[in-house]
């Protein structure tokens, strides 16, 4: 597993951009239709690692190994499959739901913001504050709190910086 730099996570990125520009397109998505059994199993896999694995924390030696390429290559089946679905689909409508499409708009904020926040938040006095006998609980806590605190900064971010830089795109050609 690449896990130092996520290099993983960038070459199942890589790979499935390669497989959707590649002139062998029908070719490649022909096999994918007969491999989307291995998308199901992963899922059911990725959930019962979530459920196994005390605590499920980015420090965690199994979740930095094995559990976020498994999510890597998870997410690349899952926009592969959506590439390949007929537009009217139960999974091409669950994806561009308003919601999906708002994480969308701030990704790039909560790509760049996540690490130091769930840095700070892992070692602060609330991730203490909010423990509670369960394990499980605690990473539940830990991810929604990580989520919520990682948005807003990722609004923030987009309104503030990133925003009136795209609006300046105007101005030079490219």
């Amino acid at each position: 597993m690449l896990t130092i730099f996520r290099l993983d996570s960038l070459a199942s990125g890589s790979i499935l951009a390669l497989l959707i520009y590649t002139k062998d397109k029908d070719k490649i998505l022909f096999y994918f239709r007969k491999a989307q059994y291995g998308l199901k199993i992963l899922c059911v896999l990725l959930i019962v690692l979530f459920f196994l694995i005390n605590p499920f924390y980015p420090s965690n030696w199994f979740v930095l190994t094995f559990g976020l390429l498994l999510l890597a290559v998870f997410a690349a089946c899952l926009v592969l499959h959506c590439i390949n679905e007929v537009p009217s689909t139960k999974i091409r409508t669950i994806f561009s739901a308003r919601l999906l499409r708002w994480f969308g708009k701030y990704s790039y904020g909560m790509y760049v913001l996540h690490f130091p926040i769930l840095f700070v938040e892992r070692d602060s006095s609330i991730a203490v504050a909010l423990k509670t006998p369960w394990p499980a609980i605690n990473g539940w806590v830990f991810l929604f709190s990580g989520m919520l605190t990682t948005s807003l900064a990722a609004w923030l971010s987009y309104h503030t910086l990133e925003l009136p830089f795209l609006k300046m795109k105007k101005y030079f050609a490219y």
